[in-house]
């Protein structure tokens, strides 16, 4: 095991945490809030 194998690994975690928010927000957030705000003026 090489000394950055913990480092790649926290990286690759974060980048999934990342890309699933994205998605979140896109997928469920993005709708809920149309459906709940009005639009600007």
């Amino acid at each position: 095991m090489t000394p950055y194998a913990p480092l790649y690994a926290l990286h690759l975690l974060a980048a999934v945490i990342w890309v699933g928010g994205m998605f979140f927000a896109w997928m469920i957030l993005r709708p809920a809030a149309v459906d709940a705000l009005e639009p600007p003026a």
